[in-house]
This record gives C-alpha cells, sequence and structure tokens, in this order.
C-alpha cells in the first residue's frame, strides 16, 4: 500500500511538474518551430557588407581571406547592373565571378544585391542617376535572370533593389511601395524561373521617419508593400538597423532611430499576418570618430571604444531576443566611397589595411560558442552541431 501511495504521489508530482513546463513554454519566445518560420537562417554567425568589385584582384583575395579568418560566415555584395551590362547584351561578369567563386573556395555565403541601371536602360529624367529604377522592368527581371543563370548552382540569397524608400534610390519621382512592389514581382517571377531554390530578399529599407514624398519611414513603407501584395514575391524582409548614437537595449519607438527598430518592422510583418517569414538585418552598426563628435555623420557618431562594445552587444541582443532574424550584417568591411567619406565611420579595416577595435570585437564574437537562447530551435539551425554519429536535416536529428 505504501508503495502504491508512493507512486501515485510522484505521478502526480511529475503531471503537476508537466502542467508548469507547458504553461512556461507557452509563454517563451520561440524559434523557428513556434511560427513556422519557412527558411532558415542564413548560414554562420555575422555577415559583412562589402564592396569587392571595386578592389584589385590582389587585393580582393586578401580581403576575402581576412573576412574568413575574422570568422564571418556571408557577405553581402552588389551585383551592379551598371556595371555589367552598361551596353545592352554585352555582359561583363569577369570580376563577379571572381567574388562568387572567392567566396566559395572559402566556404562564406553570398547575398546578391541586385541593382543600378546602366544608361541605357534608365528614364530621360534619371539620365545621370544609376541608382534610380528602370524604365521597363522587363529589362531589370532579364538581368535577375541573367544573374541567377550564371551563378544559381552557388548563389541562394536574391536581394531585389537597396533603399526603394528613399531618394536617390527610387529616382526623381516619389517613392511608391506600389511601383516598388512591380520592380520586386518582375524580379522575382525571372528569378525563380531560372533557380527554383532561391530565396527572394526584399530590398532593406533604409531607416527614416518622413512621411513620404522622396523619403517614407521604413515602416510606413513596409505596411505599404504588404498592401500592395508583396508579400507573395519576397521570401525575406530586411532591415537596416544602425544604432546612431543609442546603445543596442535602446527601446523602439516609430520617431526614433535606433538598433531596435527592427522590432517595430517585424511586428509589422506579423501585423500583415506574415509571422512565418523572417527579417534580414541587411546593415547594423554604429558610426565611430576618434572624437565620438555626434555630428560629424549622417548616422551620428561614437567613440571606437564604445563602437567596438555596442557591436558584439547588438549581436548578443539579437541572439537572445530576435528568433526571427535570418542574420545580421556589419554594415561595412570597406566602403567603396573616398577615404574622406563618412562611410568610412562604419569600417572594420582601414584605407590602409589597418584593423580596427570593432574588427577585433566582432571577430572574438564570431568565432566564439553561444548558447541558443530560449525557444525550440530547428535541428540544422547554425547554432547547433554535432559530434559522433548524429545526421542533422531540417526536420530531425
Amino acid at each position: 500500500m505504501k508503495r502504491y501511495l508512493a507512486a501515485l504521489l510522484l505521478g502526480l508530482i511529475l503531471l503537476a511538474a508537466s502542467a508548469v513546463v507547458w504553461a512556461f513554454v507557452g509563454q517563451v519566445s520561440f524559434g523557428r518551430d513556434s511560427t513556422q518560420l519557412a527558411v532558415t537562417r542564413i548560414p554562420g554567425p555575422l555577415g559583412v557588407n562589402v564592396a569587392l568589385e571595386t578592389l584589385s584582384s590582389s587585393d580582393r583575395e586578401a580581403t576575402l581571406d581576412a573576412i574568413a579568418a575574422a570568422g564571418f560566415g556571408w557577405i553581402r555584395q552588389r551585383f551592379d547592373w551598371n556595371a555589367i551590362e552598361a551596353q545592352p547584351g554585352d555582359s561583363n561578369w569577369q570580376t563577379w565571378d571572381a567574388i562568387v567563386d572567392g567566396a566559395a573556395a572559402r566556404g562564406l555565403e553570398v547575398v546578391a544585391v541586385l541593382d543600378g541601371v546602366p544608361a541605357w536602360a534608365r528614364l530621360p529624367e534619371d539620365a545621370a542617376n544609376p541608382l534610380a529604377p528602370p524604365a521597363r522592368r522587363a529589362d531589370f527581371g532579364n538581368f535577375a535572370a541573367a544573374v541567377a543563370q550564371r551563378y544559381g548552382d552557388r548563389l541562394r540569397f536574391y536581394q531585389i533593389w537597396d533603399e526603394p524608400n528613399i531618394a536617390p534610390h527610387w529616382g526623381s519621382r516619389f517613392v511608391d511601395a506600389a511601383d516598388y512592389a512591380g520592380l520586386l514581382r518582375e524580379a522575382t517571377v525571372q528569378v525563380r524561373g531560372v533557380d527554383s531554390d532561391a530565396v527572394i530578399v526584399a530590398a532593406a529599407l533604409a531607416p527614416n521617419v518622413e512621411a513620404g514624398g522622396l523619403n517614407q519611414s521604413d515602416l510606413a513603407f513596409l505596411s505599404d508593400l504588404y498592401q500592395a501584395g508583396g508579400a507573395s514575391w519576397f521570401d525575406l524582409a530586411a532591415a537596416q538597423p544602425y544604432g546612431f548614437d543609442l546603445s543596442p537595449d535602446d527601446p523602439p519607438d516609430p520617431a526614433r532611430l535606433n538598433f531596435r527598430r527592427a522590432e517595430l518592422l517585424r511586428q509589422v510583418m506579423v501585423d500583415n499576418g506574415d509571422a512565418g517569414s523572417r527579417l534580414l538585418m541587411a546593415a547594423y552598426g554604429w558610426h565611430a570618430t576618434a572624437s565620438g563628435d555626434p555630428t560629424v555623420s549622417p548616422w551620428k557618431s561614437v567613440s571606437p571604444e564604445r563602437q567596438a562594445q555596442w557591436a558584439t552587444e547588438a549581436a548578443d541582443w539579437a541572439r537572445r531576443n530576435w528568433p526571427w532574424s535570418a542574420g545580421m550584417a556589419w554594415a561595412w568591411w570597406q566602403p567603396p566611397q573616398p577615404a574622406s567619406d563618412p562611410h568610412w565611420g562604419f569600417a572594420l579595416e582601414t584605407a590602409a589595411g589597418d584593423s580596427g577595435q570593432a574588427q577585433a570585437s566582432l571577430q572574438q564574437w564570431n568565432l566564439a560558442t553561444h548558447p541558443l537562447g530560449t525557444g525550440i530551435w530547428a535541428p540544422d539551425d547554425p547554432a547547433v552541431s554535432e559530434t559522433g554519429g548524429w545526421r542533422l536535416t531540417g526536420q530531425a536529428a
């Protein structure tokens, strides 16, 4: 009898414990499984934005070596239509062949940003602006298909355009999410027709708080894109959560530009029934100057020490709190602008080839082992590793 009562008591305790566990599970912030997130993260730790097309062959190889050695798992690189097809039907792929091959040789994933318009494909009013959208969407679609045809065996992520919510990236006209949706649809149909495994990334939206016209809030633009039916034509949305001069944990506010603004964009996705898609942080970071003077750049500025500190604190924040993230890329390894341009305040490597504090900090973070945050995670998540006889797939281990 005592054994029976003891067994009964143990059973009740286990039942109560199970109830507590399931009550907790119902409240945690889940990873992939809770919202059936459709696309896995970009493999590897952090990524970094690059402009490898501006470098000599030897400098490009050295840069790719340095990026891989610093533990970055992927690069975000423009595939500039203006440079590739300066004359209709006459394409020069040599530089991009070397970029794709070089990245593949080092195990680096490439997010290919398709934008830029050659002079022959521009509207008359945008004759001097290679960043404006094309006169004919079909011409851009043909270019996108050509990229997929050439690199589909090595590329997976195709990002369609860049910053369509601000000038000069939408030419001389007012920004228009519905108009961008048409360009996105054309490119997506063409890419998917060639590469059935393609992951389409919507354009990275510039952080902005303006109501519209030549510039529009990223939150409003993304909402308008959903209203225009744009969700059918991308797998990942994309943000650029620059920190400006605010810390990574500064609370999100529609009227303020900061790192956690990404959470507001995520809420726009959820509000539009798209909780199953992930959000790519296409560019993040803090601008740094030796003086830390916040007035020297459009992104404000902090000290190099604070930049290095916040770079990894932001990565930790995303790892712990953003299970819906598709990945996060630092703003620049080296930007393509002249050395006097404020973009160099984000550079992980100076024009002279010297490494800064932020690069050392991010390298240490990339090469460290990070525990998974709270939630349920797919067995093929990049943070999961196996030993012995395990074999992992997206469904089981």
